[in-house]
């Protein structure tokens, strides 16, 4: 991951988290999606925590972790000039 982004530039990374809350799923949603989404993945996912623990071990020169109901967003930035 971090070759992708040239020195300077940016990568995005979305997913779901384990804090994230299975409000999201509305009652449109089918019955299995919902069990797939509280019982599978939820169980699966990283917390904020164990991110921060994996971005620390990496050569990446700055990182945004942000949390809301529908999981987590991770800006990394390479280090480097623009």
């Amino acid at each position: 991951m971090h070759r992708v982004p040239k020195p300077g530039e940016k990568g995005c990374i979305q997913g779901v988290g384990r804090g994230s809350s299975d409000k999201m799923c509305r009652s449109r949603v089918k019955f299995i999606t919902k069990l797939t989404f509280r019982f599978i993945l939820l169980k699966r996912a990283y917390t904020k925590r164990e991110f921060e623990h994996f971005l620390a071990q990496t050569d990446f020169g700055s990182n945004e972790i942000k949390e809301d109901l529908t999981g987590l967003e991770l800006v990394l930035q390479r280090a480097g000039a623009a």
